[in-house]
Order: structure tokens, then C-alpha cells, then sequence
């Protein structure tokens, strides 16, 4: 016979032997650059859609307006059409709570009451990213306030949150992707034996220059490495120098990037080589690489004397610790590529080459 311990014991082993675990979150799913909003026609068509596609929609080079960071699907709500959006991998809900709609009453339900009443009498808003809700790769983001006006001025005001954590996705995605089938760590260990840094370079990059350039003055370094294929090419450079003072001068980067692109970046024709286009908007924001601030730069660039061109991405930093200016230039050529979403993501291959930027210090650290 049992003693009442034993019992209370045997009794608790039992019952937790009955609680089935919690079945594992499947792996998310999807386009890494697709973002599925889920909301009413209504939402969509005004200023909350508006703000969307400001903001997480909006071009990588301003001049071309289907060229945006993210692609945004509009899904209505049905619970035959939950099952399969729960598992994508990038998802807003946007409701404004003074509506009557199914994803409105979606959003107040997954609210604490009080926190739905201060919402509801525009006291607070709720623009939040979350992880691995429904699975696993996940970001989802609960996008509620009283009205649309609010959650449109909400959303502006959270888009360098929103932005970055889906942009963190998509491009530890895309590295996944990347390389996946192996990379060239001759390469990587050449780039950290002759100049001190290196990216991580994929299995078809070749070198294409190693060479000195002078520009102001200023001696550095310039290598290319390229990827060519039968209808697009991807390329990019680092282009770096000496600089004691750590105060970057944004007129010199400019004149690097220029003297850099006109005398190795050649076209077909004498007279042709790759300039920015400096006719259309450029956009600029701050990013980090390798744990540094750096500029981000983007835009288009074009083939002087001839009818070629693309889109391209910049980043300008500084490495304190050897003293020195980088400058990261990269670029595509995709012309048989009508869809311009898959241009986008030639191009955030290119971003996340650079941002696997680490000297041969930080190599040795983690070793």
C-alpha cells in the first residue's frame, strides 16, 4: 500500500504523464521578401495601406517604384485562410478597433480587456513585432489602434522597428540561402592575408582586380569580385585607406566611388563605364556592419555611352581599431529579370555579403 507521499508523488508523475507535450511549431514559410498583410479592403485603400507602403513597401532605389524592401500581399481573414497564414514567415494585422471587421475583432481578442479600452479610446496603440508566435522563422506584428488615422501615424512612428526586424529576417534568410552550398574560404582567407579584412564570398565570385588607387591624394586599396551568369551579373567592390583622423569626408567618398567606377568598372565601348545616377533620388540610411555604424547608400547607377544599367548599395564605415575609411560598393545587372522582386533579392545578396564584413582582429577574437 501507498504511503500519502508516495501517493501525492505517483498521483503527479501520473497526470503528468497524461498532458500530451505541446506538438513542435513547424518551420515558417514563405517568401522571406514578402510580408502578408492581413487586413480588410478598406485598411488597405487608406492611410494605414498608405503607411505600409511608405514605409516597409518603399523602394530600394527611389526610382523605381516596384523595386520595394518588402512585397506586400494583401490576405482577408477567414478561418479556413488563418490556418495557412499563421505559418508564413513575415505577417501584420491591422485593424483599426472602432471597426466591426474580422481581423478588428481578431486583434481585440488577443488584447487584455483593459488594454483593448485604452486602445479603443486612444490612449495607446499596439505596433509590436513578435517571434515565432504560430512558428518557428516568424515575425508577426499586432498592429491595432482607435481609428486608421491613429494607426497610420502609429506605424510611421515604429517604422525603423518595423523595418529592421523584418529586414533581420529576411537577410538571415537569404544568407542561409546563400551559402548553403558552400563558400570560398580561399577567397575569405586571401582577402584576410593580403588586406586585412574579409566578406563571405559565394562558391561562383572570382577576382576580378587587386589593385592600388589614388584619388585626392589619398593612396588605398581597391578589390572587385564578381559573379557572372548567362543573364545577370552580380559585383561588388572594397575600396579602403589609411585615416588617422576617423572623420570621414562624405565629398571624398563620392569622388572614390566615381574615380573607382570610371577607371575599373568598363563597359563594352571606350567611351563606357558605370556611373551613379545621380538624376534620380539616392536614399541613405544608417546600418550596422560588423558591428560598426556605417552609411547605407541606394540608388541607381548607369553605363555611360550606352543603354545598361541597375540598381546598386553602398556602405561607407570605419574601422578604429586599423585606422581605416571602407568603402563597400555592390551592384546587379539583371535585365532579362522582368520581375523586379527578384532583382530585389539579387541585390540583398549583394547587402548581405557586406554585412559578413569582419577584419582579421575580429576573426581572431572568436576563434
Amino acid at each position: 500500500m501507498l504511503r500519502p507521499a508516495a501517493f501525492a508523488l505517483a498521483a503527479a508523475l501520473l497526470l503528468a504523464a497524461c498532458e500530451a507535450p505541446a506538438p513542435p511549431k513547424p518551420n515558417a514559410i514563405g517568401d522571406p521578401g514578402e510580408i502578408i498583410v492581413v487586413a480588410d479592403s478598406a485598411t488597405w485603400d487608406g492611410p494605414v495601406g498608405d503607411a505600409l507602403r511608405a514605409t516597409l513597401g518603399a523602394s530600394v532605389a527611389p526610382p523605381l517604384g516596384g523595386l520595394g524592401d518588402f512585397r506586400l500581399t494583401r490576405h482577408d481573414l477567414t478561418n479556413e485562410a488563418f490556418r495557412f497564414l499563421r505559418t508564413n514567415k513575415n505577417l501584420i494585422f491591422a485593424a483599426a478597433l472602432d471597426d466591426t471587421s474580422d481581423v478588428a475583432r481578431f486583434l481585440t481578442a488577443r488584447l487584455d480587456s483593459s488594454g483593448a479600452a485604452m486602445i479603443r479610446e486612444g490612449r495607446g496603440t499596439s505596433v509590436i513585432p513578435r517571434e515565432d508566435i504560430w512558428a518557428r522563422g516568424q515575425i508577426v506584428v499586432m498592429a491595432a489602434a482607435a481609428d486608421d488615422a491613429t494607426l497610420a501615424e502609429a506605424i510611421l512612428a515604429r517604422a525603423d522597428t518595423l523595418h529592421a526586424a523584418f529586414t533581420a529576417q529576411a537577410l538571415r534568410y537569404t544568407k542561409i540561402d546563400m551559402f548553403g552550398r558552400g563558400r570560398q574560404s580561399r577567397i575569405e582567407e586571401d582577402l584576410l592575408l593580403a588586406h586585412g579584412f574579409a566578406v563571405n564570398v559565394q562558391h561562383d565570385y572570382f577576382f576580378s582586380h587587386d589593385t592600388t588607387l589614388v584619388v585626392d591624394g589619398h593612396a588605398g586599396h581597391f578589390v572587385r569580385l564578381r559573379r557572372v551568369l548567362s543573364d545577370t551579373w552580380r559585383d561588388f567592390f572594397v575600396y579602403y585607406e589609411d585615416l588617422p583622423s576617423g572623420i570621414i569626408d562624405t565629398n571624398h567618398v563620392e569622388h572614390v566611388t566615381d574615380v573607382a567606377l570610371e577607371t575599373f568598372v568598363r563597359g563594352q565601348y571606350d567611351s563606357a563605364y558605370v556611373a551613379l545616377d545621380r538624376r534620380r533620388p539616392i536614399r541613405t540610411d544608417t546600418v550596422l556592419i560588423g558591428g560598426r555604424a556605417a552609411m547605407q547608400t541606394r540608388g541607381l547607377w548607369r553605363m555611360t555611352a550606352d543603354l545598361m544599367g541597375g540598381p546598386f548599395v553602398r556602405y561607407t564605415f570605419y574601422d578604429t581599431a586599423q585606422q581605416r575609411l571602407y568603402i563597400f560598393f555592390g551592384m546587379i545587372y539583371a535585365p532579362q529579370h522582368r520581375f523586379r522582386g527578384q532583382k530585389r533579392e539579387f541585390l540583398r545578396q549583394i547587402e548581405v555579403i557586406a554585412r559578413t564584413f569582419r577584419t582579421a582582429a575580429q576573426v581572431e577574437a572568436e576563434e
